[in-house]
């Protein structure tokens, strides 16, 4: 089998939408990388070490309290091996009492569950280096009573991590 270029691998309930959701959109931002004759893998706990040989890889972690023994394992293996790795609670107050004990000393990303997945996936992939870390948006408006809603435009851009100006 092929070696993948980037490899990110889900560790997480797999009944959890969540994990689908970053999924599908991580592939979605990536599906021109075939064209370029580069090769993402998404990879859930089970198959863990086929994410060894990719190039560059990150992974993420869904925490929610119980863990099984799969999660432990990849979770001890992405801690081993290096990797980079977001620990995802829906509140950071309650990190300490989600997160996997290899995790703990790890920043948190928090996902409430109305939240838009982008911002995680966005910060997977500048992790991956497929995504700059700094987007930046120019927004122009001629007309006064546009004003309002370039300012709301650019409160919702600022908000998503961009450069706007």
């Amino acid at each position: 089998m092929a070696v993948a270029d980037f490899a990110v691998l889900i560790i997480g309930a797999d009944e959890n939408p969540r994990l689908q959701e970053l999924e599908t959109e991580l592939a979605r931002r990536t599906s021109v990388l075939a064209g370029a004759g580069e090769r993402i893998d998404f990879v859930r706990q089970g198959s863990h070490a086929s994410v060894h040989r990719a190039n560059k890889k990150a992974a993420v972690v869904f925490c929610r309290g119980a863990t099984t023994p799969a999660e432990d394992a990849a979770v001890a293996w992405c801690v081993q091996n290096g990797l980079t790795v977001f620990p995802v609670v829906e509140d950071l107050t309650l990190f300490s009492n989600l997160a996997p004990d290899a995790l703990k000393s790890y920043n948190g990303f928090e996902l409430k569950p109305r939240d838009n997945i982008g911002e995680l996936a966005g910060l997977v992939l500048e992790t991956l280096g497929l995504q700059r870390s700094k987007r930046k948006i120019f927004i122009s408006y001629a007309r006064r009573d546009s004003a309002a809603v370039a300012h709301q435009l650019h409160e919702a851009l600022v908000a998503r991590w961009y450069r706007v100006f």
